[in-house]
């Protein structure tokens, strides 16, 4: 059975992991490009028709969910309205995104991961070989300005105290 692809059989697509069982690293990377190939033309295939059913259909689900976010607002089921909003906020985001573009991208699985991802980013470009302690005192700063705007401004206008405590004058400047 052919996929189409280069003329590499599906049997082929399906060893992806080549390389951890005994291949070498050049038929690793031959299979990942294959593969990044296939889910590309996938894409390509994909029929306007298509493509607009399911824009059509994400729309219809996103009202459900907000019917369903209503109901139980009146219910008096408050943390679960709320959780189906951030659920719906974020649910189709991704599958938008590859409809409208074209463009395969990673996807996490929640706001947290991401969330996660991206302070781990920041942390090892700030503070890759600092103390434990400064780390720690970074982590938290970090999290609360990234998770609590209005709670970071209160901490930095009245636990730090810096705010008009000093002046800073530039008198030259050098390029370096």
């Amino acid at each position: 059975m052919s996929s189409g692809v280069s003329g590499t059989s599906l049997e082929t697509l399906k060893n992806a992991y080549v390389y951890q069982e005994s291949g070498s690293k050049t038929q690793c990377r031959e299979l990942q490009n294959i593969i990044g190939t296939a889910i590309n033309n996938c894409m390509d295939t994909l029929e306007k028709k298509t493509k607009e059913d399911l824009i059509k259909t994400i729309a219809e689900s996103e009202i459900k969910l907000q019917e369903l976010e209503a109901h139980l607002k009146r219910d008096k089921f408050l943390k679960s309205a709320v959780y189906v909003r951030n659920a719906r906020e974020e649910l189709f985001t991704h599958l938008k995104y590859i409809l409208t573009t074209g463009e395969e991208v990673y996807r996490t699985t929640s706001v947290i991961e991401r969330l996660m991802r991206e302070f781990a980013r920041r942390f090892k470009r700030i503070a890759h070989n600092w103390s434990e302690a400064g780390a720690e005192k970074l982590g938290r700063m970090l999290l609360r300005y990234t998770l609590d705007k209005i709670g970071w401004e209160k901490v930095w206008k009245e636990k730090i105290i810096i705010t008009g405590n000093f002046k800073l004058v530039l008198s030259d400047a050098y390029p370096t």
